[in-house]
This record gives C-alpha cells, structure tokens and sequence, in this order.
C-alpha cells in the first residue's frame, strides 16, 4: 500500500522541479494540476485502502470519483495549450467539471474486504441513461486526447518531437486507457483481493511526460533561399522573432506552435515550412505579402516585447524591418505605434524608426521639436547615444549651469522619459525647475537617518548612509521605465562623506545603471577640486562636458 504513499512523493518532486525550470512555459500551470490531482487521488485511494470503518472507505472513495474527472481534464489542457495556450482552451475542463457532478449526484459506491485492504466497486444508478453518459463522458474525453496527441505527432516538425510525443501517447494508451480502467473495472470489481495497481500506472504515466518534457534547447536551422515576393529583411525578422521567444518554451515543440499561432495572427503562417528542424520561408507571386500582414506582423511584435514575451534585443532587427518598408506602411506605423505608445516612449525604437522624426508625434504637450536632442546637440551626439552614456558636467557658479540642467531635463521629459533629481532642498536647480511637475526629487540631507517622504514626488533622503542613496537608484531602475537622473552634486557630497565615499558612491551608481535603461547627469564644481580629484570622475565617465 505504500506505494501511493511513495508514488505522491515522486510526483510532487517531479512536479517542482518542472514548474521551476519551466517558469512562464505555457504548460506549467496545467501540468502542475494535473499533477496536483494525481497526488490527490494516490493519498485519496491509500487512506480508502486503510481505514477501518467501512463507511470512511466508501466516503473516501465517493471523493476519488469526483476529482477523478479532472485528472483527464489538465491533462487535456496541458497538450492542447503546447499546440495553442489561450484561454478558450479551458473549455477542455467542462466534460471533467460536467462528469465530476454527475458521478456526485448520481454515482453510488460500495466496498469489499481484501487482501490489500478495501476495494471498491461500482453501483448502478437506477438510470440507463445516467450510466451512458457517465461511461461515454469517460471514452469521449479518452478519444479526444488521443486525437489531440496524435495531431501533435503529425504536425511535430521534427523527428525527435514526433518520437516525444508517440511515447507519451504510448504511455497514455498503456497505462490510462488500457491499464487503469481493466485494473478497476474488470479485476478489482470481480475480485477484491486483486494486487491494486493503478498507483503504478498514475506514477509511470506522470515520470514519461516528465521525462519528455524536460527542458532542453530545440534547435532550429533557418535555410537561405532566393525570395523575390517577400518584403525586404522579412526572413531576418522572422528568424530574429523566433530566436527571440523566452528560453523556457524550448521544449515539445511549444516554442514552434507558439511561433506559429503569432503568425497565424497576422497572415503569415503560409510563408513558414518547417520540417526536420530546418525552416524554410517560402512565397509564391499569386500571394504576395502586403502592407496589411507587415502592420500586424509589428503589431504583435510590440505587443510581445511589451509584455516580455519577446527579448528586448529582437528590437534592432524589428527597427531595420521598419525602416526597410516604412514607405509602403508609414501611415499605419503611426496608428500601430500610438497604440503601444506607453510602451513605446519607454524604448529606443522611437529614436532609430525613420530616423527619429516620429519622436515629435509622441512628446508631451508643450515641448518642441528642439526638445528632443536639446541637450545632446551641445555634445554633438544623438539622443539615442545620450541614453547610454552617463555624463559628467564641470560647472562655475560663476556661469548659468543651471540651464544645462534644465536642456538635459527638458530632452528627457520630451522623449517620454521619466525624471528625477537628488539635490539639495532649495537648491539652485529645484527652484529653477519648480515649474515642471513631473520631476520626482530625492533632497540630499545629513540631518535625518532613515528616508522620509514629504510629498507626492518629493523624499528626504540621508547623505549619511549611501544605501539610501543607491537604493532609489535601484528602485528607480526596477520599475523598468525610461528614466533620466540628474546628481546635484558631487561637491557636496564630498565635503559632507569624503571624497572615498562619494567615487564608491558613483562607481556603484553607475554599476546599477550600466545595460539599463535609466542614464545620468551628474555634476561637480570644477573650481573646488584639484586636478587629482577632478581627474578621478573623470575616468569614470565617458562624456565629460564643462560650463
């Protein structure tokens, strides 16, 4: 008896380690409940077998025939979302949800003594019909799985992933269909001292998808073909797309449907021919590719980078897909971009899509075409460039730095961009920039020891302990947005913590923000420090510039 006991063990460590190797897979959640229920009806069936008293045996076993239905249920649903995951697909569950309350209103058990404890046995219902449906449920639901995994095998590209999927079937028609329903409903129903054996067919069935479905790389080899009706840099994308997709769908062919539906979505899944791992584009004159395939192509192209489903390095071979057809589709990139406009202000696609000019169409109100690169033109670079690279400024009192801040501040609010300035309260720069209510203010301070917020966007934070100082930085940084932030100023700091803390400071800034998608103005007074002092930032700095 104690191998359900053992068998549940097994299949919740087999479980975990799929649902944490597989995270965002598609399959995790249904396969989890499959595998949940299974571990229910082997503790289910082993304290039935156990218990003393008859009429817990028969109550036990009324609870295995109710959760009994699901097991088929996720089943279903784990396979059917490797060919396609949405969410019509939990209408796989209503014959389990339908078969579950009919074996609750109308299905009645009984228990006999045997040599392993109780065994069950199944009662008529009075009603012909209810029997029916009640054993036809069971076939329909068995039949449809079996289809499911056999269309799988037929459109499996490869030969591996149509051997996976044939032992898996294998194992489903052995142990489900074959050996569980002869195990109950011949041996044990005659004979109750019949070794029980359904435990051993659950756990075999359960360790051969999991030894299928095991997280492993599926490679997938892009041919080069002559493809004169195909627009230009399409098979590129395509491939860039797929490449693209997160790691943890590289498994039974789901990373391959799921790459398929998204084209089914925008009209290009004729184009694709994949078999034997090799991928094949393939057009013919009579159906040419137009405008209207490419705008949905990018489309769900944003909509997935948006939504992390896609690496945001499949940005730069999206962009050169854009701007090799933008005249054919400049119209509706507008349209397709305001709908992802959020998304959008956030990334660097605006700067390199049609050499920028979209950018003007998506700043805020108030700010002009200047706006967009005003800081950067007085470094000579692009504002793309200026996203990547922190800044140092050398500033006089003497001269009107402030209203270097105040360009940096403006390019950045301009591009959609979110800003924030640690400074002092008072300071030169917050009460030159009181107008702009969008910046969020970090007040540099030694008098307080833990932050204090005094405002929607404003906080107190303590000079004291750097932590404070690096912890909004990185909190900054994970909120994922583009973000623009201003340091006044490093001359401070340094007569407040040393000039030692105020680099470590620095180098750790720049350390959170380097690959990241925030960049940073910091300034220092160039007449305070000597050349040593002045020479140490500078080395951390790519940009230098001085007013």
């Amino acid at each position: 008896m104690i191998q359900y006991v053992v068998g549940a063990a097994i299949i919740i460590a087999l479980t975990t380690e799929t649902a944490r190797r597989f995270k965002a897979n598609p399959i995790t959640l249904p396969f989890y409940l499959f595998a949940t229920f299974v571990v229910l009806w082997e503790l289910l069936v082993f304290f039935h077998r156990i218990t003393e008293k008859e009429i817990e045996a028969i109550a036990l076993f009324k609870m295995i025939g109710i959760i009994h239905p699901y097991i088929y249920g996720f089943y279903f649903l784990t396979f059917l979302n490797i060919w396609r995951a949405r969410l019509l697909n939990l209408l796989c569950l209503v014959p389990s949800f339908f078969g579950s309350v009919l074996i609750a209103l109308y299905v009645d058990y009984g228990v006999k003594a045997g040599a392993f404890g109780w065994s069950y046995y199944q009662k008529q219902t009075g009603s012909p019909l209810i029997d029916l449906i009640i054993y036809a449920t069971t076939i329909v639901i068995m039949l449809i799985l079996v289809s499911t995994l056999t269309y799988l095998i037929i459109k499996s590209p490869s030969r591996e992933l149509k051997r996976k999927f044939l032992y898996i079937l294998a194992a489903f028609i052995l142990f489900q269909v074959i050996g569980v329903p002869i195990t109950n409903l011949v041996f044990l129903q005659n004979n109750p001292d019949f070794p029980p054996l359904g435990g051993f067919f659950y756990l075999a069935n359960l360790v051969v998808i999991y030894l299928q479905i095991r997280p492993q790389r599926e490679k997938v080899v892009f041919a080069q073909r002559p493809m004169e009706h195909i627009p230009g840099k399409l098979a590129e994308t395509i491939k860039a797309f797929y490449d693209n997709l997160p790691p943890g769908f590289d498994t039974l062919g789901i990373k391959y449907f799921k790459f398929l539906s998204y084209l089914r979505e925008c009209g290009l899944a004729e184009i694709v021919k994949l078999e034997n791992d090799k991928m094949e584009l393939i057009s013919e004159e009579k159906q040419p590719i137009g405008p209207t395939q490419i705008i949905r192509f990018i489309d769900i192209s944003l909509t997935l980078m948006e939504e992390k489903e896609l690496d945001q390095r499949y940005s730069d071979t999206l962009i050169d897909f854009i701007n090799e057809n933008y005249e054919k589709i400049s119209e509706d990139v507008v349209v397709t971009f305001k709908k992802h406009e959020k998304y959008l202000r956030g990334s660097t696609i605006l700067d390199k899509v049609a050499g920028g000019s979209l950018r003007l169409l998506f700043a805020p109100y108030g700010f002009t075409e200047e706006d967009l690169d005003r800081f950067s033109k007085t470094l000579k670079i692009q504002h793309g460039e200026l996203r990547k690279t922190p800044v140092l400024l050398k500033f006089s009192l003497e001269k009107d730095f402030v209203a270097s801040v105040e360009d940096y501040v403006r390019e950045g609010l301009a591009n959609g961009g979110e800003l924030y300035i640690f400074t002092r309260n008072g300071s030169q720069i917050s009460s030159r920039l009181k107008s702009y209510n969008t910046i969020n203010y970090f007040y540099l301070t030694p008098s307080i020891s833990t932050a204090v917020k005094i405002g929607e966007k404003e906080k107190m934070v303590s000079t004291n302990d750097l932590s404070q100082i690096l912890g909004a930085i990185m909190q900054i940084k994970n909120e994922g947005r583009m973000a623009s932030i201003v340091f006044d100023n490093l001359t401070d700091l340094i007569f407040l913590i040393g000039f030692d803390q105020t680099y470590k400071m620095v180098r750790h800034a720049l350390d959170v923000g380097a690959n990241s998608r925030i960049h940073f103005l910091f300034l220092i007074n160039k007449e305070t420090h000597g050349k040593d002092v002045l020479s140490a930032f500078e080395s951390l700095f790519k940009i230098v510039t001085s007013k």
